[in-house]
C-alpha cells in the first residue's frame, strides 16, 4: 500500500514541518487530543511528551489510574506507557512477526497486534484501544483500491495569509503510493495562493499532466480549518462559506462520509446494533 521505494520529489521542509503540525493537533471539542507517551524504568518515569511537546519526567510511575489523572492534567487523549525494561523484548516479538518486503502498513498491523497482546506487560495504554479485532491487510487492500483507484491523484493544501502552510501530493501505482511531493514539485506551477480558490481547475490540469488525473483534493483556509477541528464551525458551513474546498471529492467518498456521520450519530445517542 505504500511502496518500499516511494519516489519522495521536493519536499518542502516547512510544509512538511506544518503539516505534522497539522496532523498532531488537538482540538478544544476533544474530538481528538494529542497522545501521551511516557517511558519508565525501575518504577519511575524517565520521559514523557504531549504530542510534540516534552513535559516534566522524574515522578514515581503512578500506575493505570495515575495515568488517567496524567491525561486529563495534559489534555492527553490517550496515554501508551512503556517499561523500558520490557521494550527490548517487544520489540523483538514484533520483528519476529514482520516478513520481508513488509511496507509500514503491514508493520503497522503487527505492531498493533503485538501491543494487543503485551497490555499490562510492560505496556500500559488508558484508555484501553477497543481493538476486539484488527482486519487482515487483504481486506484493507481491498477497502484502499475501492476507495483510490490506481494512476489517480490525491492532493491536500491548507492556506494561511495568501500563501502555502502546508501541501501534499501523493500518486497511487500498481496499488502502491509511489509518488510524494509537496507543492514544490510541480516546479513553478503550483498553486497561487493568493487567489486558491479560483486556481484549482489549472492546478489540476497540471497535476494530470504530470502524473495522472487529480482523483480528490482538499483545500482550505488554516483558520477554518481550526475551527472545524475545535468544533465551532460545521464542515458544511465551511463549505458555503467557500473556505473549504473539496474539488474533485469522488461519489463513493461522500457516500462513506454520509456513512459515517449518521454512524457518529447513533453512537451519540447511544444506539448500539442489536445483537443476534
Amino acid at each position: 500500500m505504500i511502496s518500499p521505494w516511494i519516489e519522495v520529489l521536493e519536499v518542502n521542509g516547512a510544509h512538511w514541518v506544518n503539516l505534522w503540525t497539522v496532523l498532531m493537533a488537538g482540538s478544544s471539542s476533544g474530538r481528538r487530543r494529542p497522545g501521551l507517551l511516557l517511558f519508565h524504568e525501575d518504577g519511575v518515569v524517565i520521559r514523557a511528551t504531549v504530542g510534540d511537546q516534552q513535559i516534566p519526567a522524574g515522578f514515581p510511575y503512578p500506575g493505570r489510574e495515575g495515568l488517567r489523572v496524567l491525561a486529563r492534567t495534559h489534555g492527553a487523549g490517550r496515554v501508551f506507557a512503556i517499561d523500558v525494561q520490557a521494550f527490548p523484548t517487544l520489540w523483538a516479538e514484533v520483528e519476529r512477526q514482520v516478513r520481508y518486503g513488509d511496507d509500514l502498513v503491514a508493520f503497522g498491523l503487527t505492531a498493533l497486534r503485538t501491543a494487543r497482546a503485551w497490555k499490562g506487560h510492560g505496556l500500559d495504554i488508558v484508555p484501553g484501544l477497543r481493538l476486539k479485532w484488527i482486519p487482515p491487510r487483504w481486506l484493507l487492500e481491498l477497502g484502499w483500491n475501492a476507495l483510490w483507484p490506481d494512476g489517480q491523484v490525491l492532493a491536500f493544501y491548507v492556506i494561511d495569509g495568501g500563501a502555502i502552510y502546508t501541501s501534499l501530493i501523493l500518486v497511487k501505482r500498481e496499488g502502491e503510493v509511489a509518488v510524494l511531493t509537496t507543492d514544490d514539485g510541480l516546479e513553478g506551477e503550483g498553486l497561487e495562493a493568493a487567489r486558491w480558490p479560483e486556481d484549482l481547475s489549472r492546478l489540476g490540469q497540471v497535476i494530470a499532466r504530470r502524473w495522472g488525473p487529480l482523483y480528490a483534493g482538499l483545500f482550505c483556509e488554516r483558520r477554518t480549518l481550526e475551527a472545524v477541528r475545535s468544533g465551532t464551525l460545521s464542515i458544511d458551513r465551511a463549505v458555503a462559506a467557500g473556505d473549504l474546498v473539496f474539488s474533485p471529492w469522488p461519489t463513493r467518498w461522500r457516500v462513506l462520509a454520509r456513512v459515517r456521520k449518521q454512524v457518529r450519530k447513533l453512537d451519540r445517542a447511544g444506539v448500539r446494533p442489536a445483537r443476534r
